[in-house]
C-alpha cells in the first residue's frame, strides 16, 4: 500500500472583492446565453495552510467595473478560475435518466456464479451550463470559449478503474447480514435494508446503541491497536515520536500488572511533601502542612501541569499568559442554588474515592467519616469560588503573615492587595496580577516568573511583553520577545474572570489568620483538597474500585449518559485512544501508511471535487436565497478548506518540527510514571489538553484512525479521517456506486453543515429574507421528524434539525454526484451488479447508503438516547431522506402514498 499523502486535497478558493452584485450567476431560464463545459474540473492540489486567491482585491475596478473594451487577457484568465468553479455544474439540478431495474424480491443466493471480471470505463464528465447576466459577462463569454474548451479537452474522459468479483463478493456478504428481503423496501427500508442487522452486528456490551458507523470505528480501532502492539524487530528503524508512541500503548495495556497505586503516592508526596512526624495519606489538623510548603506545592503543581484545584496557566494564542480558574467537578451552575441530586452525588463521588484510596494504601487509612467531611469541605469551597461577588477592599486586615519578616507580606496580605497604587491598575501584566490578586499569599512576581521559566521550554518561546516608560507607568507598546527574556514581570497577561481571583485570594489569606485554629483548618483543607486534585488527574487509569467509582459518576453526567452504559470499555480500545491523544501525529502516520492505495485516494479526490461543484450549483440555483446571500454563500463555500485522510488541521505536519516536539519525551516501562512524563512534557510544550474536564479526558476530537467526520465552523474546515477510507466503505475494486453512496455520503453530510443553520454567527452574510425562507423550510423538516417514533419514544425535531438538513442535504448530493460519475461507464457494471447482487445500480445505491445506519438499541436506554442526541434515531436518518427523494421512489418503482413515497416532500435546496 502507498503511504498516504498528508494532505489529499486541501483546497482554498477565493471570490473577487466587490463583487456581490457583479459575480455571474447561474440562470436556467435563460438557456440562450450559455457556454458548454464538458470534463472534470481540476480544483488543484495545494498544501500549507495558505489559501489559493485571485488578486481582484487590488484590481477590483478592472475586474468588476470597467467597460469590457478594456477587460485584459490576464485579468480574464483570473475570472475565469472562478466561472469554471461556479458555473461549470449547473446541469446538476437536472437529473440524467435514471436506468430502473425491475426489483426482483428474492432471498441472495450466494452460490450465484460472477460473471467474467471486467475493467469498467468510468467518465466524470460535467455536462454544464453558465449563462451570462450582462453584456460585460458575454464579452467575457466570447473572450474565454477557447480557454474553456481547452480545460474541457485537457481532462480525463474516461479513467479506467477495475471492478473486481472478488469486491463484490465483500459487498454481497455485507448485504447478507444485514438485508431483510420478505420487508418491501416501499413499505419500509430501513427494515428492507437492515432488517437483519441486530440479528449479525457484535454489540460491545458497554453501549446503549450500535451502529453501522459505529462498526466502521471499531474496525478502525482494532487496526490501529494491531500496528501499535507490533513488537518492533531487530533493524526496525522507527523515529522517535512514533518509538514512543508504541512505548506508551504496550505499558498502557500492561498497567493491569504494574503497582500503580504505589508510583501515585510517591509522586504526591514529591509535589506535596508528608509533614515531618508522619506519612499519612491525608493530613489532621496537628500535622497540617506549613504555608510555605503550600506554595511548593503550588510551585510543584505549575512545574507537572497541574492546576491543583485552583487555576490554569496557559500561553494563549495572542501570545500572551493567560490565568483561568480551574475546571471544576461541575459545571459551575451546578453549583448554584440550594443542594440538588448532582450536588450529593458528587460528594458521595469525592468521600468514595478519598475513603477508597486511603483504605487501600499503606499507611494512612482514613474513616468513612473523615472522607465525608473532606468531600463536604471540597463542595462548599468549590461553591463558593463559583458564586459571583463583589469583594470589598477591608478597612482593617483580618489576617497576618506566618512570617512577620517576610519582605512580600508586610502590613498583612488583604491590606497589602489593597494598599498597593498597582492594585487599582487593571491588571495587564505579570507584576499587575501578581500585586493585584497574589502577592499577598506569597506569590509574587518573582515567584510567577521564576516557575514559568522552569515549566515551560523558552527555547522557542515567543510573548508580548510591555516596555516600561518609567517606574511606575507603562508606554502601552507591546512587542513579543523571545528566549526567556519573554518571561518577565512585563510580560502581558489574561484574566479570564476576575472575581474569581478575588475570591480565591480571600479564601488562601486565611492560611494567615491570627486564629491559629482558622489556619490549621485552612493549610489542613488545602493539604488534603491538593491530594485529591493529584488522585483526580489520574483517577481514570487507578485499578480496581478507584476507577469504577469513577466510571460510574462520569457515566451519570448529562451528556456521556448517550455514550455508554456505564460499563467499562475494553483496556485495548481505552489504550488506544489515549495514545492517540497523547501522539496524534505519529500515530495518524502509522495508521494511514497502513491504509489504502493510490487508486482509492483517487477516487477520493473526485468524489469529493465533484459533490463540492454540485453543491455550490444547488446553493447558486436556489430560490431560497437572495442574491446578496446566495453571492455570500458562495464566497464562503470557495474558501472551505478540506482535509482528506489526516487529520492535520492542528497537526505538526513536518519531520524535523515532529520529532522536535517530541525530542524531550521519554517514557519508562512504568505506565503510571509515563503519565506523569507525558503531563510534564505538555507543559513543557504548552499543550492544552483537548478535553479540560478532568472527569472526561479523552479527546472527543476526531483522528485519522476513527470513522468520524466533522465540519468546523470556527475555521471553515472540513476532515474526513483516513478510519472511513477502508473497507466496508472503500476497498479495491468496489464499484464507484458503492463508495459514492457510503463515503461520499459522509462527505456530502459534512458539507452540508456548511449551511444547515440559518441561525449561527456564521450565517450572518444571509439577509432577513433568505433566513426567514430557510427557517420556514426547516421548521417543516422538524415536524416531520417530530412525527417518528422509536420503540414508543417521539424523536425531537428541533433538536436534530441541524443534523437532518445535514442528512437531507447529504443523501441529495450524494446521488447526484453518482450520477455523474457514472455517466459513461461501461454497461457491464450495471450488468455484475444484477448478476452478483439482483438490484440495480441505483437501488445498490441506497443499499449501500443505508449500511451506515442500521442499528441496534437497547430499549431500556431508548429515551435517553433520544433526549440527548444531536442526531436522529439512526432508522429516520434512513427513512427521513428518503422519504423526501424522488430518486429513491423511482429506482424502487414505489407507489404514490406508499410509506417510503409520501405526496409531501421536504427539501431545504
Amino acid at each position: 500500500m502507498a503511504t498516504m499523502k498528508k494532505v489529499l486535497h486541501r483546497v482554498t478558493f477565493n471570490l473577487p472583492n466587490g463583487t456581490d452584485d457583479k459575480v455571474p450567476l447561474i440562470e436556467v431560464e435563460e438557456p440562450k446565453k450559455e457556454i458548454i463545459l464538458e470534463g472534470f474540473v481540476d480544483f488543484g492540489d495545494h498544501h500549507g495552510s495558505e489559501a489559493t486567491t485571485t488578486k481582484c482585491e487590488n484590481m477590483a475596478a478592472h475586474c468588476c467595473g470597467t467597460p469590457k473594451s478594456i477587460i485584459a487577457v490576464a485579468i480574464v484568465a483570473v475570472i475565469v478560475a472562478i466561472i469554471v468553479i461556479i458555473g461549470v455544474v449547473s446541469s446538476s439540478t437536472s437529473q440524467a435518466p435514471v436506468a430502473v431495474g425491475v426489483y426482483n424480491n428474492q432471498s441472495f443466493n450466494s452460490s450465484i456464479t460472477p460473471a467474467e471480471e471486467t475493467t469498467a470505463t468510468s467518465a466524470p464528465v460535467f455536462g454544464s451550463t453558465f449563462h451570462a447576466n450582462t453584456e460585460a459577462d458575454e464579452a467575457l463569454r466570447d473572450a474565454t470559449t477557447a480557454m474553456l474548451a481547452e480545460a474541457s479537452s485537457a481532462t480525463a474522459t474516461a479513467e479506467e478503474l477495475s471492478v473486481t468479483n472478488d469486491a463484490f463478493k465483500e459487498i454481497l456478504g455485507y448485504l447478507q447480514k444485514t438485508v431483510n428481503s420478505s420487508i418491501e423496501p416501499c413499505d419500509d427500508f430501513y427494515e428492507h435494508a437492515c432488517g437483519l442487522f441486530p440479528q449479525t452486528a457484535t454489540v460491545p456490551d458497554e453501549v446503549m446503541e450500535w451502529t453501522g458507523l459505529d462498526a466502521i470505528d471499531r474496525i478502525a480501532l482494532e487496526s490501529l491497536s494491531t500496528v501499535l502492539n507490533n513488537t518492533l524487530s531487530q533493524g526496525s528503524v522507527l523515529s522517535h515520536s512514533r518509538v514512543q508512541a508504541k512505548q506508551y500503548y504496550q505499558q498502557c495495556l500492561l498497567s493491569g500488572q504494574q503497582n500503580i497505586l504505589s508510583d501515585l503516592f510517591a509522586h504526591i508526596v514529591q509535589v506535596l511533601p508528608r509533614a515531618a512526624a508522619t506519612n499519612a495519606t491525608f493530613f489532621s489538623q496537628d500535622d497540617a502542612p506549613t504555608s510555605s510548603e503550600i506554595l511548593e506545592a503550588l510551585s510543584q503543581g505549575m512545574y507537572h501541569g497541574y492546576s491543583m484545584g485552583l487555576f490554569h496557566t496557559t500561553i494563549s494564542s495572542s501570545r500572551t499568559i493567560r490565568f483561568a480558574p480551574h475546571t471544576f467537578g461541575m459545571s459551575s451552575s451546578s453549583y448554584t442554588g440550594p443542594m440538588t441530586t448532582a450536588q450529593r452525588n458528587y460528594m458521595l463521588y469525592l468521600s468514595d474515592l478519598i475513603y477508597e484510596f486511603g483504605k487501600i494504601m499503606p499507611v494512612g487509612a482514613i474513616s468513612k467519616t473523615s472522607a465525608e467531611e473532606i468531600a463536604v469541605q471540597i463542595f462548599t469551597f468549590e461553591k463558593r469560588l463559583n458564586s459571583p461577588r463583589s469583594v470589598p477592599a477591608p478597612e482593617t486586615p483580618d489576617y497576618a503573615p506566618e512570617d512577620e519578616d517576610d519582605p512580600f507580606l508586610l502590613g498583612g496580605p488583604a491590606a497589602r492587595i489593597h494598599n498597593d497604587p498597582a492594585a487599582s491598575i487593571t491588571p495587564k501584566t505579570l507584576g499587575q496580577f501578581a500585586n493585584r490578586y497574589t502577592k499577598a499569599l506569597g506569590m509574587t512576581d518573582a515567584f510567577f516568573v521564576s516557575n514559568f521559566r522552569q515549566a515551560w521550554d523558552t527555547s522557542n518561546l515567543a510573548l508580548l511583553v510591555e516596555t516600561p516608560s518609567n517606574e511606575s507607568l507603562y508606554s502601552g507598546h507591546s512587542n513579543p520577545v523571545r528566549g526567556e527574556g519573554a518571561i518577565t514581570a512585563n510580560t502581558l497577561v489574561e484574566i479570564s474572570d476576575p472575581t474569581f481571583f478575588q475570591s480565591l485570594v480571600l479564601e488562601m489569606t486565611k492560611m494567615y489568620s491570627t486564629n491559629e485554629t482558622l489556619a490549621k483548618q485552612t493549610r489542613q483543607f488545602f493539604g488534603n483538597y491538593f491530594t485529591v486534585q493529584l488522585i483526580l488527574s489520574y483517577v481514570h487509569h487507578l485499578p480496581g474500585k478507584l476507577s469504577e467509582i469513577h466510571r460510574l459518576y462520569r457515566a451519570s453526567t448529562e451528556g456521556y449518559g448517550s455514550v455508554t452504559t456505564g460499563k467499562p470499555l475494553p483496556l485495548w480500545e481505552q489504550c488506544v485512544k489515549w495514545v492517540a491523544d497523547v501522539f496524534p501525529e505519529p500515530v495518524d502516520q502509522l495508521y494511514a501508511e497502513d491504509g489504502y492505495g493510490k487508486e482509492e485516494a483517487s477516487k477520493v479526490e473526485q468524489i469529493e471535487t465533484t459533490i463540492r461543484a454540485i453543491f455550490m450549483s444547488l446553493v447558486n440555483a436556489s430560490d431560497m436565497l437572495t442574491d446578496a446571500s446566495r453571492v455570500a454563500s458562495l464566497k464562503e463555500m470557495a474558501a472551505l478548506r478540506v482535509f482528506i485522510g489526516h487529520d492535520n488541521m492542528d497537526h505538526v505536519d513536518d519531520a524535523v518540527s515532529l520529532e522536535s516536539k517530541y525530542q524531550s519525551l521519554n517514557l519508562t516501562d512504568s505506565y503510571l510514571t509515563n503519565e506523569i512524563l507525558v503531563k510534564r512534557w505538555k507543559t513543557w510544550k504548552n499543550i492544552t489538553p483537548n478535553i479540560a474536564a478532568w472527569w472526561m479526558p479523552e479527546s472527543t476530537q476526531s483522528s485519522s484512525y476513527s470513522a468520524s467526520a466533522y465540519y468546523a465552523p470556527w475555521k471553515n474546515s472540513l476532515v474526513i479521517p483516513a478510519g472511513l477510507e477502508r473497507p466496508p466503505m472503500i476497498g479495491p475494486g468496489y464499484p464507484d456506486v458503492w463508495i459514492i453512496a457510503t463515503f461520499g455520503f459522509v462527505f456530502s453530510h459534512e458539507v452540508s453543515h456548511e449551511f444547515s443553520s440559518a441561525d449561527t454567527d456564521r450565517r450572518s452574510p444571509w439577509d432577513f429574507l433568505s433566513k426567514s425562507r430557510f427557517r420556514e423550510r426547516t421548521r417543516l423538516l422538524q415536524e416531520q421528524y417530530s412525527a417518528y417514533r422509536l420503540m414508543g419514544v417521539a424523536l425531537n425535531g428541533a433538536k436534530t434539525s441541524s443534523e437532518d438538513v445535514a442528512d437531507n442535504t447529504g443523501v441529495k448530493l450524494a446521488f447526484q454526484a453518482y450520477k455523474k460519475l457514472t455517466a459513461h461507464q461501461s454497461a457491464t457494471i450495471e450488468q455484475m451488479i444484477q448478476t452478483h447482487l439482483n438490484y440495480t445500480q441505483d437501488q445498490l445505491f441506497f443499499l449501500a447508503h443505508a449500511q451506515l445506519f442500521c442499528g441496534v438499541y437497547k430499549k431500556e436506554h431508548v429515551a435517553e438516547i433520544i433526549s440527548v442526541a444531536s442526531h436522529s434515531a439512526s432508522p429516520f436518518r434512513i427513512i427521513g431522506p428518503l422519504q423526501n427523494l424522488p430518486e429513491f421512489s423511482e429506482a424502487f418503482k414505489c407507489p404514490v402514498d406508499s410509506y417510503m413515497n409520501p405526496k409531501t416532500k421536504n427539501t431545504i435546496w
